[in-house]
């Protein structure tokens, strides 16, 4: 089961593999905000890990779980 973000994401990498002169990949590619999914079980790693992630301007979604973060 793919993710429609995460799919998105690698129909344009690959488009841009195929054809690196294509600018109109490169620059939604480029200009897309990151979005990572952090699953960590200790609260204190977890708010160190997401707070240098946001400080370099990457969206975090934290789960302390993962069977929860896979099911959810």
């Amino acid at each position: 089961m793919r993710d429609g973000a995460l799919w998105g994401c690698q129909t344009a990498v690959d488009a841009l593999k195929r054809n690196p002169h294509c600018a109109v990949w490169r620059r939604s590619i480029i200009r897309a905000p990151m979005k990572l999914l952090l699953v960590e079980a200790n609260a204190a790693m977890q708010t160190t890990l997401q707070r240098s992630f946001e400080r370099r301007g990457i969206q975090v979604v934290v789960c302390g779980d993962g069977a929860l973060a896979l099911n959810g």
